[in-house]
């Protein structure tokens, strides 16, 4: 646990742009996606004494909960706790929990962050029934450049050459370099935000899987499934559906400020 000081009000203004959020949308708060900025240094020093391959943790996703909005210019009360480690067949999950808030309120912002360390071959993947689908809506998306990885990095700090450096990131195993898969989720969520049916400051809970590498550049396309909850994909140019998940807007109301 500890006390941040508030995060650069430039840095915040660049992030919102980047992010493509409504103008007017974080007059005085802070994006909760923005939370790999001050997060990431702690969850990585969470993790360096477990004795796995660290350097081979790959993300898989994450959910994120907020009950208010996190104010602009005041000090960050921050908590990270490691809440399981679970040794499977060729395989370690590792699940983290960052809590951010005020001296008022610590818990503000929870983010719970999945990852899993390759220990061995012949992992199997997990099957998933399919069920009769509702229709995908499209609601939106983006045009992510050969730079935009380079973008995320600069704004967070996460400077991984996988997401950056094409060379590296083919020789990696990959076809280029590759979005982060939180750089993919700031997107979506802003473009979640700008269809919901009312004006709200946050998405109160977002939960997402990343379940395919966003190869750089690319055009994105977000579709929703309505139900409750409402699930959310990610869909690239040529099909291939990036991140998966869901998300609700009933616990947040227009009045909140």
């Amino acid at each position: 646990e500890t006390i941040l000081p508030a995060v650069d009000s430039e840095l915040v203004a660049d992030f919102i742009a980047w992010s493509g959020a409504a103008q007017g949308q974080y007059a005085q708060s802070v994006p909760a996606h923005l939370f790999p900025q001050w997060g990431f240094p702690f969850l990585a020093a969470n993790i360096e004494t477990l004795p796995y391959p660290m350097q081979k943790v790959l993300n898989q996703g994450c959910e994120i909960s907020q009950k208010g909005p996190l104010p602009l210019d005041a000090e960050l009360k921050v908590a990270c706790h490691l809440v399981e480690v679970r040794e499977e067949e060729a395989r370690v999950r590792i699940h983290q929990r960052l809590t951010t808030g005020t001296a008022s309120q610590a818990d503000l912002l929870t983010c719970d962050l999945f990852g899993v360390v390759v220990t061995g071959k012949g992992a199997k993947k997990t099957s998933r029934s399919r069920e009769e689908e509702k229709p995908w809506l499209p609601v939106g998306g983006w045009t992510a450049s050969a730079n935009e990885g380079l973008s995320f990095a600069m704004l967070t700090g996460d400077f991984n050459p996988i997401h950056w450096v094409g060379p590296y990131a083919k020789h990696a195993g990959f076809d280029n370099a590759i979005l982060h898969g939180f750089a993919s989720l700031s997107r979506t969520y802003e473009t979640l935000l700008q269809q919901a049916p009312m004006n709200i400051p946050y998405l109160p809970r977002i939960n997402v899987r990343f379940t395919r590498p966003l190869v750089l550049p690319n055009r994105l396309e977000v579709q929703i499934q309505e139900g409750a909850p409402t699930k959310v994909r990610l869909v690239d140019e040529n099909g291939v559906v990036c991140m998966a998940g869901d998300y609700s807007l009933s616990e947040v109301s227009d009045d909140v400020s």
